[in-house]
This record gives structure tokens, C-alpha cells and sequence, in this order.
């Protein structure tokens, strides 16, 4: 949806002549664009015979017009109207495979793309808009493969002005999504309303409900002779009821304390059923400009069918500044969480002071923290189920998951719930000692930076108090004449069963951390020790390096590069069974760019980076890329290339792709 006017835009067109049809506004474009993309992937077999090999080749090229135009019929204020379109021919070229043959689609002259907004009454007590649209595109290649996304969207919303504003809000979309492997067919139709008490800003309450029922088919095809293809069904719906408040109060113009939160019910319908209800408020008083102090409350149960759960949270603390160079903060938090086999509370005092002074030797600053936590478990069966983990998996990084001991098989889905995401083919799994980590897989379909959602059930026993105590110390030192900072941190984790059975995840972990970065005339080098010792996950010692360059060359030409080195050494091998090339892990990675402003008109960007783990982790990373933009006057070019090469254990990909896009306005 548009928005329609800014301040300057609308005392113009209040004066706008009254007309049967009027023009505000129009601009448009002309272009012409191509993307081609090339992308094998190699599975590695026990022999060569064995190995798997998809390639696939794809060209795209479109040509078209795209406009939009602003106006009005009688009156701005009467009917305002934007109107948007992009008109494209294309050609496309698709080769999958080691055949010979293409796929080659010629597309008529075509409406890829409109925007259709209407405005009712837009000053007046009650206005309507309407708006319908419509867009196809190309969604950008990462480490899995393109997508072609096709959405429309129709709906409508009336807004009442006052002193208690109104927005009833109707929309249908309809979402088309081709991949790969995977085709994704979602329709969704979504209502929702909203009332607000806008009478003093101080006092602000709004409340809203929404309705969505949804629609949903995922149809996943395997590579190549690896099965057929599997099609689920998932029909939602979903009711929510939210209060939201934001009370400001006390004495002066200036309202220092405030009370904020919210209530929020949801009713979700899947193949199972649940019930969320949740309700906090946070209240913070300032007493005076060195003295305040903070009280939060949170109430929450979830129910699905045989498992409710409720989780009651209360935290308190008071924070007191000592001239400008000390902040103490002392702090206290309580959770009580029941589910269907057990009970579970928690009981937790943090103290965290920070001092920083300018010193006649240079600026010294330290953090420290103290912490002391009580949980007391009670459990009837001998495994509890944890669902919906959120869990963000960032490049193919190993991330780990909350609880350790996990028993069973795990359950892998996106972050609506709805698309399941598979071993082998998505993401793969590991476990060192008792932690379980996840990471994405090449090729797959869990996007770089995504957040997935995991269940999975863990061992638990019958009774356990365990009393977790915490503490961190850190010191940062930089002289006043030297471009050198030094660093120092020191941070325990220690847990101790105090009662009833051991629940086998205890943990024992002691951080030390020394380093110093040296930063002069755009140069910086950073050198660090680490040594962590833990009790459920192998401990390792690490040397880290890291050097940055940054230099102007002129003033038409930056240039930028990077380094790094780490050297990890897993200890106690042998206790974790590790194998003797996952004793220890070496990374080293490189990067650089380069920007030469050719004249005031054009621009060439260069840039590459290189990336190599081995050890318990083997994978590496080699990124090529070039870029150039061009304009004059109204005409516009630039073109994008790359060329990537990354492997993750047996499995190697190779992707290069090239883009331009040429357009003029007007």
C-alpha cells in the first residue's frame, strides 16, 4: 500500500481545481534487464561412480515499461487514486541436468506487475481505501537456489477519525512460490480491527483483533532419482486479541515514569490446535537523576492438545549512578513454570557494576557481574518435550540447541510452522558429548540468516535442585598516547546439584579471554587467546588474528582489505571420542574491495573473499565479484557479476551468475 501525501504535497493539492478528473503526479521508466545464473552441485560417493551431480542453467531476459501515475477525481479530498503498472516481455532459457536440450519459454508482452489505490474521503470523519495489486519476481540467489515468487493482494480498510480512532482492515492474498525442490502455494485471507485512545499522548491504549485463515500446499521434489515427490497440506486458522498500553505519569510537564505492556490471546488452528494467552507490564520510576528503579511481570500459559503449560515471571531492580563513572545495578528475577509432567522454578539475584574513567594514562573501563540462580525441577515421566525452539541458523555456521541429552529424532520446520524442513537435505546435525548443534545444508532450503523452529524431546528426572552460580569480570585499557586498546575478560558459569538426581546436563565453564587491537591511520590488527573450559562439550584453547586495512587511494579510488586467523585445539579427546582429524579446528579467511569512481558518472566496485575451516568442521568459502553503474542525465546502467566456489564436507558447489539492468525515466 502507498501513502499518499507528505505536508508540502497536501497544501498543493488542497488547492487543486475541483474537475471531473485531475492529475497530481506521474513518473515511469523504461528498461531492459538479463540475469543468467549457472549452478553445479556435487555430492561426493564412496567412489567416483557414486558421486551425485545436479547442474542447472537458467537466462532470463525482460524488456518493459513501468509507470505510475497520481490523481484525483472532483477533489484530492474527495477521491485520490494512484495507479501503478510494469508491462515486460520476457525470454527464458532453463537446462537442468546433463541434457543437451533447453527449456526455452517465450513470454508475450504481459502485466507483471500493478499497484491500484483508492482514497475515499481522506479528511473526512470516515474515509475507505481500496487497493488490489500485483507483482512477479525473481527472489535473490544465496547458497540455495532462486525463486520465482508470484503474490496478488485485494482488500480493503475503513478508517474512523476522533477521539477514539477506528481501522477495520479486509485483505486476501494469494502467494505462488516455485523453487527447485520445493513449490510453495499459499492463499490467506485476514481481517483485523483497531481502536485507539488518542486523547492524551501520555495515555495511549490501543486495541486490536485479527483473524487470518490460511490455505497453505508445500509440494517437495527430491533431486534427481532420489524419490518422489511429497505433497502436505496445512489448512490454519488464527484468531489474536491484543491491549496494548504506554501510561507516562508523574509530576512536570516531563512525565518520568511510565507503566507499559500488553495482553495478547491467540487461538491458532494447525493439525493441532493451541492457546496462547500473555500478559506483561513494565513499570519504571525515576526517582530522582542518579536513582531508579525498574518492576516487570509476565503471566503466560500455552495449551495444545495433551500439553498445557503456564509460566508466571516477575523481575525487580534498582540502579544507582555514582557521580558520571559508576552505575550499580542490583537486580531480581522469579519464574514458576508448570506443564502437564512436572514443575519448574527458578530464583535468580544478579549485582552488575560498570565503571569507566579518563584517567592521566588513558580511558580505563570495567564491567563486572555476580549472579547466584536456584532451580528446583519436578517431573513425572522421564522426558520432557521442548517445542518451537527458535533457532536462527546464520551462513553454515554450527548452531547450538538449549537443552542437551536429547533423545529421540528432531523436528525441523520454518518459522510459521508450517514448512518442514529435512535431514540430510536442509540441515544435518551433530552431537559432541551431550550438546546437539544444527547447521544449514548447501543447496537446501533453509535461506542464509533464516530462523527455524525445533522440537525435540530430552531425558529428565524425577527431582533435581540445582543452584547455578555466575561471575564475570572484564577490563578494557587504552593509553592516552598509544593507538593500542587492551582487554581482559574472566567469565565462570558453574553448575552444583544440590538435591534429588543428577540431570546429567550439568555444566562447569570458565572463559578467559586476552587480547589487544592496535588501530592506526586505517590499520588494525587484532590479536586474541582464548581458553575454554567446559565439562559437556570438549574444551579448546584458540589463537585468533585479525588485521583490517583501509586506505583512500586519491580521491576516486578506496581500498579496503581483511585477514584473519583462528587455531582451535580441542582438549581431552579422547574422553569425547573425537575423531583424530576433529581434534582441532583451522580457520583462515581473506577479503577484499575495491571502488574507482571512473568520472562523476560511473562507478566499478571489485571485490573477493576467501574462507577455509578444517578440522572438525571442512568447508570453504572463495566469492569473486564486479560491479559497475553508469548514469546520465535520466539513463541509468549497471551490470553485477560473480562467481562463488563452496564446499561443506563431500558436498561442492559452483554458482556464477551475471546481471544487467538498463533504464530510462521519465
Amino acid at each position: 500500500m502507498c501513502v499518499f501525501q507528505t505536508d508540502a504535497q497536501s497544501q498543493g493539492r488542497r488547492r487543486a481545481p475541483i474537475q471531473p478528473v485531475g492529475i497530481l503526479d506521474y513518473s515511469g521508466e523504461w528498461f531492459i534487464k538479463g540475469e543468467g545464473h549457472s549452478d553445479t552441485t556435487v555430492i561426493k560417493g564412496e567412489t567416483e561412480a557414486d558421486d551425485t551431480t545436479t547442474r542447472e542453467v537458467e537466462w532470463l531476459f525482460e524488456e518493459g515499461v513501468e509507470g505510475k501515475v497520481d490523481g484525483y477525481i472532483y477533489h484530492p479530498n474527495f477521491l485520490e487514486w494512484r495507479l501503478g503498472g510494469r508491462l515486460t516481455k520476457a525470454q527464458q532459457r532453463t537446462k537442468i541436468g546433463d541434457d543437451k536440450t533447453e527449456d526455452v519459454f517465450n513470454e508475450e508482452a504481459l502485466l507483471r506487475a500493478y499497484d491500484v489505490n483508492l482514497l475515499l474521503l481522506k479528511e473526512k470523519p470516515v474515509s475507505l481505501q481500496v487497493f488490489f495489486s500485483k507483482d512477479e519476481n525473481l527472489r535473490d540467489r544465496d547458497v540455495s537456489s532462486s525463486r520465482q515468487v508470484n503474490t496478488e493482494r485485494r482488500g480493503a480498510v475503513v478508517r474512523l477519525k476522533g477521539k477514539f480512532p477506528v481501522m477495520f482492515r479486509m485483505e486476501r492474498i494469494e502467494s505462488i512460490e516455485q523453487g527447485q525442490l520445493r513449490s510453495i502455494d499459499e492463499r490467506i485471507k485476514r481481517y483485523e480491527f483497531t481502536i485507539k485512545d488518542g486523547r492524551n499522548r501520555n495515555w495511549l491504549t490501543e486495541l486490536s483483533y485479527k483473524r487470518e485463515e490460511i490455505e497453505k500446499v508445500s509440494i517437495f521434489t527430491p533431486a534427481s532419482g532420489t524419490g518422489g515427490a511429497t505433497t502436505q497440506m496445512y489448512p490454519q486458522k488464527n484468531h489474536e486479541f491484543n491491549l496494548t498500553n504506554l501510561w507516562r505519569f508523574g509530576s512536570g510537564k516531563v512525565k518520568k515514569h511510565s507503566l507499559s505492556g500488553g495482553t495478547r490471546v491467540r487461538r491458532r488452528r494447525l493439525f493441532y490446535q493451541s492457546a496462547t494467552v500473555t500478559a506483561d507490564q513494565h513499570l519504571r520510576l525515576e526517582h530522582s537523576k542518579s536513582l531508579s528503579s525498574f518492576y516487570y511481570g509476565k503471566y503466560e500459559t500455552d495449551e495444545t492438545e495433551g500439553d498445557k503449560e503456564r509460566r508466571l515471571e516477575v523481575e525487580m531492580g534498582v540502579t544507582k549512578k555514582f557521580f558520571d563513572s559508576l552505575d550499580v545495578t542490583l537486580r531480581g528475577r522469579a519464574t514458576r513454570r508448570t506443564f502437564e509432567t512436572g514443575l519448574e522454578k527458578i530464583a535468580a539475584g544478579f549485582l552488575d557494576v560498570n565503571y569507566r574513567k579518563k584517567t592521566p594514562l588513558g580511558l580505563y573501563s570495567s564491567s563486572f557481574r555476580l549472579g547466584r540462580q536456584r532451580e528446583e525441577d519436578l517431573n513425572e515421566g522421564d522426558r520432557q518435550t521442548i517445542r518451537d525452539e527458535s533457532v536462527t541458523l546464520a551462513g553454515l555456521d554450527w548452531s547450538s540447541l538449549a537443552q542437551s541429552n536429547i533423545v529421540g529424532g528432531i523436528t525441523v520446520t520454518d518459522d510459521t510452522n508450517t514448512i518442514p524442513y529435512f535431514e540430510g537435505v536442509d540441515y544435518i546435525l551433530r552431537t559432541t558429548g551431550s550438546t546437539t548443534e544444527i547447521s544449514r545444508l548447501l543447496g537446501g532450503g533453509i535461506v542464509d540468516g533464516e530462523t527455524v523452529l525445533v522440537d525435540y524431546s530430552t531425558e529428565v528426572v524425577p527431582e533435581s535442585t540445582v543452584v547455578t552460580k555466575f561471575f564475570t569480570w572484564g577490563h578494557r585499557f587504552k593509553p592516552k598516547k598509544v593507538p593500542i586498546e587492551f582487554y581482559v575478560s574472566y567469565d565462570t558459569r558453574y553448575e552444583r546439584l544440590i538435591s534429588g538426581d543428577d540431570p546429567g546436563g550439568l555444566e562447569q565453564e570458565k572463559t578467559i579471554l586476552v587480547g589487544a587491537e592496535l588501530d592506526y591511520k586505517g590499520f588494525t590488527l587484532a590479536v586474541e587467546h582464548e581458553d575454554h573450559d567446559q565439562r559437556l562439550s570438549p574444551p579448546t584453547v584458540a589463537d585468533r588474528v585479525r588485521i583490517r586495512y583501509r586506505k583512500a587511494l586519491g580521491r576516486r579510488v578506496s581500498l579496503s582489505l581483511g585477514a584473519s586467523m583462528e587455531r582451535a585445539r580441542f582438549l581431552e579427546p579422547d574422553k569425547f571420542e573425537l575423531e583424530s582429524k576433529a581434534r582441532a579446528q583451522h580457520s583462515v579467511g581473506a577479503n577484499g574491495s575495491l571502488i574507482i569512481k571512473l568520472t562523476k558518472n560511473s562507478l566499478l566496485r571489485l571485490s573477493s573473499e576467501y574462507s577455509k575451516t578444517t578440522g572438525q568442521d571442512n568447508r570453504t568459502m572463495f566469492s569473486n565479484g564486479v560491479s559497475f553503474e553508469w548514469h546520465y542525465r535520466k539513463l541509468e546502467f549497471s551490470m553485477d557479476a560473480d562467481y562463488n566456489i563452496e564446499t561443506q564436507e563431500e558436498t561442492q558447489r559452483n554458482s556464477a551468475s551475471l546481471m544487467f539492468y538498463l533504464k530510462r525515466k521519465f
